[in-house]
């Protein structure tokens, strides 16, 4: 899949440690989804992304980190997409 919509509804595997991330964000909403629901509190879910600050994983799936990783090792840094993507990054 090339895009995702924005109605697209991914599996991830709760046992896995590397989860945690998308399993958090998916119980936030669930409970932004009660409150609406039960004490008709209006809700706005932002789905924000590229986001870059202090603990933030250098190995893992967030190409930002893995860039720091890069410089900090000496070495260049290395993008391993067709560099059409572009990301805006916000610091948390």
């Amino acid at each position: 899949m090339a895009r995702f919509p924005e109605d697209f509804y991914a599996t991830v595997e709760p046992a896995e440690d590397s989860s945690a991330y998308a399993e958090s964000k998916c119980a936030a909403e669930t409970l932004c989804g009660i409150f609406h629901r039960d004490r008709g509190i209006d809700i706005k879910i932002a789905r924000d992304f590229a986001f870059v600050g202090p603990y933030l994983p250098l190995n893992r799936r967030f190409a930002i980190g893995n860039f720091i990783r890069d410089k900090m090792a000496g070495g260049p840094i290395k993008v391993t997409s067709d560099g059409t993507d572009v990301r805006s990054y916000l610091y948390g």
